[in-house]
């Protein structure tokens, strides 16, 4: 609610057609089919009775000239030309009437009885700036006939002229005067009562509007508010009329009150302005709107008042909760980050264990693979110490032959190269049991041949393939030489070689391993293609997951190929892929950089 004491423009109204202006609205036409018909048949009167009376002379030149007034003017009605048409009529007309005491009696020609009703149906038709025109019009000209009259310039014909053209005049004249007042009265009269009517629409709905609003008069009076408003200061209607918003004390900031009459004072809309109202239940935020809406009485201003204490309510509220959330996604993401941190950590711990698993593995096959040759060494040493003894006592005896001798000889000969071969055999088993538990435990990098460390998995591989008739055939590159971890790759191909005979054999006593190296630009592909049972869809799709393993329960872990693909692509800077069909057998692919970036 606003308290100005200025008097704001109305609002800016749209350019109006040439038809659309007239006085008289949609009545016009009618009215001037009538005025014309009046006319027409006046001016055929009042020539016939000229002609009878009087005899054709110029004192009848009016009427026809009146016709032809009235013909142009109905011209222009048929083409839908209502004011052009009016204004010829009129127009035509005065001009006629003006010019008549010329020719006929001077100042004392009968037809100037007209020229006030002219003056009525200008301003009644067409508007008050044309009845000024015609009233301006008759002084002047009718001041100059009397001018000229008394100088005897002008000396028209002074013959008076029948009653009965006065009487014709007269009472067209004033049949033309009521038939205008008429429809101006009617006219009148539906503008007030559509006047009325609006304004009763606009109250009805300035007091069903669900938002607080008032209506102020330019002294800043409060005129009428409706329910919202009385509803949310707490104030009776009665007790608000007549009163200004200082004086019901609505404002919280006397600033804001007079931005809004500087506002208003230019002749601005506001429109959306920010302000605090006292109410009943406190202090509350709104969005001020005004509107100045002309009355019959003048212009009023029409205020609304939007309530924005819960949507600014609700705002801040969302803010703290964005602030809350970006706290907790903040704190989450922490967490997040020590959980990764945790299952990196728990990552590298099951690689480690995984490769003392896979190395506990390996040193109990070597073990057991060891315990020939030496078990054979120590038989054959213990042999050659029983016949090495027995052939001293002979000796001593003095019952030594020949032939002991030859038979002790052969025999010592020939343990010596059993000892030996069984030596070498189990120097050369601890031999690459050294490298690769070297390579796997300390996982150093170093420059190798591909096929030697082929032929040591194989070695390593051996007790785990004995009696099962597994054959082993290789495609490999003799001088291929690689500088990355042979560690990984060592492991990697050992569960290959697990994973064939413990998934895909199964319980079977036969099999072929196939393997294949070869050099593919900077990389380096081993292929190990099995002949086993293969893996159906949904094996094949997990096999590289943690923990997922055919063989749960059955001395399965679930990890091998995990690490080995965790291997494969952090350390070795490669890939691992696998490919099979049930009942083809499975295809495992190792590719790896030849040289390592010493960056990686």
């Amino acid at each position: 609610m606003i308290d100005p004491s200025i008097s704001p423009r109305p609002a800016n109204t749209a350019p109006t057609a040439p038809d659309e202006d007239l006085p008289l609205g949609d009545a016009t036409a009618k009215v001037l089919l009538t005025l014309l018909i009046i006319i027409g048949a006046a001016s055929v009167v009042l020539m016939a009775q000229a002609v009878v009376v009087i005899g054709w002379s110029w004192n009848v030149i009016g009427s026809p000239f009146i016709a032809v007034v009235a013909i142009v003017s109905a011209w222009q009605l048929r083409r839908k030309r209502v004011r052009r048409a009016v204004e010829v009529l009129l127009w035509g007309l005065t001009i006629n009437t003006l010019a008549l005491p010329f020719f006929v009696a001077g100042i004392k020609t009968p037809a100037l009885f007209a020229l006030p009703t002219l003056c009525v149906m200008a301003g009644w038709l067409l508007g008050s700036r044309h009845a000024a025109g015609i009233a301006v019009a008759s002084a002047v000209v009718l001041s100059a006939q009397v001018l000229a009259q008394r100088l005897g310039i002008s000396n028209p014909n002074a013959a008076d002229r029948p009653l009965e053209t006065y009487l014709i005049i007269l009472v067209v004249s004033t049949f033309l005067a009521m038939v205008i007042t008429r429809a101006a009265v009617k006219s009148f009269q539906r503008q007030v009562q559509s006047i009325k009517q609006s304004d009763e629409r606009f109250r009805a709905l300035f007091r069903a509007n669900p938002l607080p609003g008032s209506l102020v008069d330019n002294d800043g009076a409060t005129l009428e508010v409706n329910h919202a408003w009385v509803a949310l200061f707490g104030i009776a209607a009665s007790e608000v009329q007549g009163r200004n918003a200082s004086e019901l004390g609505i404002w919280r900031n006397d600033e804001h009150r007079a931005q809004v009459r500087a506002r208003l004072a230019v002749g601005e809309f506001v429109a959306g302005f920010p302000t605090t109202l006292h109410t009943v239940s406190g202090e509350r935020h709104f969005l001020l709107y005004v509107s100045p809406v002309e009355f019959i009485d003048g212009v009023r201003l029409v205020t609304t008042l939007v309530d924005q204490t819960d949507r600014l309510a609700a705002e801040a509220a969302q803010r703290a909760l964005t602030e809350s959330l970006e706290e907790r996604v903040a704190q989450r993401t922490a967490e997040l980050s020590q959980t990764v941190q945790a299952l990196k950590a728990a990552q590298e711990e099951l690689v480690h264990a995984e490769k003392l698993a896979s190395l506990g593995a390996m040193v109990a096959g070597i073990s057991h693979e060891l315990n020939t040759p030496i078990g054979n060494t120590l038989t054959m040493a213990s042999t050659l110490k029983d016949v090495s003894k027995e052939f001293d006592q002979k000796s001593q005896s003095g019952a030594m032959r020949k032939s002991d001798l030859s038979h002790y000889l052969s025999n010592v000969s020939e343990m010596a190269d059993l000892i030996e071969r069984n030596a070498r055999r189990a120097a050369d088993l601890i031999a690459s049991f050294k490298q690769v538990a070297v390579d796997r435990s300390s996982q150093r990098r170093r420059e190798f041949n591909v096929a030697n460390l082929v032929a040591d998995v194989l070695v390593t591989s051996q007790p785990l393939v004995r009696g099962r008739g597994v054959l082993f055939t290789q495609d490999v590159v003799e001088d291929l030489t690689c500088d990355t971890y042979p560690g990984p790759v060592e492991q990697i191909l050992t569960n290959f070689v697990q994973n064939a005979v413990l998934h895909g054999f199964g319980e079977r006593d036969a099999g072929h391993i196939d393997i294949q190296v070869r050099k593919d630009g900077d990389s380096v592909v081993i292929t190990v293609k099995d002949d086993g049972a293969g893996m159906s869809e949904h094996t094949l799709r997990h096999i590289f997951d943690p923990f997922f393993t055919t063989r749960l329960g059955q001395g399965g872990s679930g990890l091998g190929l995990s690490v080995s693909h965790h291997l494969a692509v952090a350390v070795l800077g490669g890939d691992l892929t696998a490919a099979s069909q049930p009942g083809e057998g499975c295809t495992m692919t190792l590719r790896f950089l030849q040289r390592l970036p010493h960056s990686h």
